[in-house]
């Protein structure tokens, strides 16, 4: 956290269109951070960049919703700490994890040694947190219960609203949310 705050000020915009349509509109610092449905995706970057893509958007009727947060996350703002990151996780004694989990970075089951590799959570640092495929693999097995853990429901609405998702398949929340 110390890192990532040590980084300059920015932001980040949720954009009601599908990741392939907002890269092409992408210029400067920034990058897609999150791609959380087929047509929610997250876009991080410098605070006057993201003003100009706002008004770009709006003049075109493109529903976005700046997110409260300090920083452009996931982004390329976050370069420079890579490497101090990755010391400091190569310091961390790490091991597999103990049940089947699937990777935000990926999208798919993290495979052996990845989890205990520091690269990985560099990666995690800087790429785009990839929900949306998350979900969907989580979704290939019908009998999978999605639950939220922590504080919020927002995960738990879009992991529901996901197209892959059978009516069968329950996501829901651990906790409400803090006040």
């Amino acid at each position: 956290a110390r890192l990532m705050q040590s980084m300059p000020r920015g932001g980040m915009l949720s954009v009601r269109m599908p990741e392939a349509e907002v890269v092409l509109l992408l210029s400067g610092s920034l990058a897609v951070a999150g791609v959380n449905g087929p047509k929610l995706t997250i876009v991080s970057g410098p605070h006057t960049e993201l003003d100009a893509l706002v008004s770009y958007l709006e003049k075109n009727e493109i529903m976005c919703k700046k997110l409260h947060t300090s920083h452009a996350f996931h982004s390329p703002i976050m370069d420079p700490i890579i490497e101090p990151y990755t010391e400091l996780v190569e310091k961390i004694a790490l091991s597999e994890a103990q049940i089947p989990i699937v990777s935000t970075l990926t999208g798919s089951w993290i495979k052996p040694g990845e989890w205990m590799d520091p690269s990985y959570w560099s990666k995690q640092l800087r790429g785009a947190v990839r929900f949306a495929d998350a979900v969907g693999t989580l979704t290939q097995d019908s009998s999978q219960v999605l639950l939220e853990v922590g504080p919020g429901q927002t995960l738990a609405i879009l992991a529901s609203g996901h197209p892959d998702k059978s009516r069968d398949q329950v996501a829901i929340p651990s906790m409400p949310p803090i006040e």
